[in-house]
């Protein structure tokens, strides 16, 4: 997987829309940068997405691409997440913004974010795994 050349799109709405234009650009770029079936962890075993699964998320992928408001995020959001999925992608969205912006311990980013320490350190297992060029972006954009 490579993210060379990861842009920033920029438009003329408000930030939190760019950020959710960045985070559909990315995951549409992440999508077809992988000809193979993707692997996801659950429960600490990393498992292959099946053809269903890798069909049915490269369409969620294309489908996010295309919002471009604020208001198109939410209800295109509304409409595929709960109320608690959303709570939970926020949640990690903190998690990661924390472990690569601050230099602070696991124990006090999850003590700040009221989260177990567990989640803080599954986040921070993963970051030391991505993609570098990933890792720029990320730290850049969040």
């Amino acid at each position: 997987m490579v993210f060379q050349g990861v842009n920033s799109i920029q438009m003329k709405t408000s930030n939190n829309c760019l950020q959710n234009h960045n985070i559909a650009v990315l995951l549409h770029q992440y999508s077809e940068d992988s000809s193979s079936r993707r692997s996801f962890n659950e429960g600490g075993r990393n498992k292959k997405m099946s053809k269903t699964d890798e069909g049915g998320w490269r369409g969620f992928v294309r489908l996010c691409k295309q919002l471009q408001t604020d208001e198109q995020f939410d209800l295109f959001f509304d409409m595929f997440l709960t109320h608690e999925e959303r709570g939970a992608v926020a949640k990690r969205f903190e998690i990661a913004k924390a472990l690569l912006k601050s230099d602070k311990p696991q124990r006090e980013i999850a003590k700040e974010l009221e989260t177990s320490i567990a989640k803080i350190t599954r986040g921070s297992n993963y970051l030391k795994i991505i993609d570098e060029n990933f890792k720029k972006f990320l730290i850049e954009n969040l």
